[in-house]
């Protein structure tokens, strides 16, 4: 049995993958399709987990010296498969 606080990271794991799903990922693919290789993000729900995800996926993630937004890269090739 899982306990509290496994049960809560799982849930906030699903959030993220609707947040990547639902928005960002057409967010990444409209700025590839710009020839774009970077994309400020912010108001995004957890910067460890959507990190984790987006470099599970090949992307490289940054800090901005802004405290509420992230720098995500890739290459060319990585953003559309």
């Amino acid at each position: 049995m899982m306990s509290d606080a496994e049960h809560l990271t799982d849930i906030a794991r699903q959030s993220v993958k609707v947040f990547y799903e639902r928005k960002l990922k057409g967010a990444l693919e409209e700025a590839a399709s710009k020839g774009w290789t970077g994309y400020n993000l912010h108001k995004y729900p957890s910067f460890k987990l959507l990190e984790e995800l987006l470099v599970s996926k090949g992307f490289t993630v940054e800090a901005s010296p802004y405290p509420v937004y992230m720098i995500i890269r890739w290459h060319k090739k990585e953003v559309t498969e």
